[in-house]
């Protein structure tokens, strides 16, 4: 799961204690990243975080999100 812009939001850390454990979060801000992966680095491990700007999705790498939904 992409969790693009994510910020300094709960959804992903109630998406993964739901059980999407496969998620990756995205953000432009280094101090938001920093932040959020020292809030969960302990409790939710498999949790990923980037820096990058989502507008850039080839620096993902991953064939996962080659096509996906988006949900509001």
């Amino acid at each position: 799961m992409l969790v693009p812009g994510c910020g300094n939001s709960r959804l992903s850390e109630q998406l993964y204690d739901a059980g999407f454990q496969d998620i990756t979060n995205v953000d432009f801000s280094k101090v938001v990243i920093s932040d959020m992966l020292r809030r969960n680095v302990r409790y939710r491990p498999s949790m990923r975080w980037r820096v990058m700007d989502i507008t850039d999705m080839q620096k993902l790498k991953s064939p996962s999100f080659k096509n996906f939904d988006f949900r509001f």
